[in-house]
């Protein structure tokens, strides 16, 4: 991936509260502790609906991927945008 992928326009406001979006990205990364505690393993990041029903799931990041985002500065609110790489 490279740029920022799908971009928010960059006058983007905060769907929460206005506030101003910075730019960033999303990762997926382990600790020393889970290492230490189960091993090398892969992590993705998951989104399903509220009930977690299996129908839902939809893998947000690949283990050792990114995902460019925007965050609010004032209440942390963080924005996703499309990437075509993922469903």
């Amino acid at each position: 991936m490279c740029g920022y992928g799908p971009r928010v326009h960059d006058d983007a406001r905060c769907p929460n509260c206005g506030g101003e979006l910075q730019r960033g990205r999303l990762v997926i990364r382990g600790t020393l502790g889970g290492f230490v505690l189960f091993g090398l393993s892969h992590q993705h990041l998951w989104w399903t609906d509220v009930d977690g029903t299996p129908a839902s799931k939809e893998r947000v990041i690949d283990s050792g991927n990114y995902r460019w985002a925007r965050r609010c500065i004032a209440c942390k609110t963080v924005v996703l945008p499309p990437d075509p790489h993922y469903p």
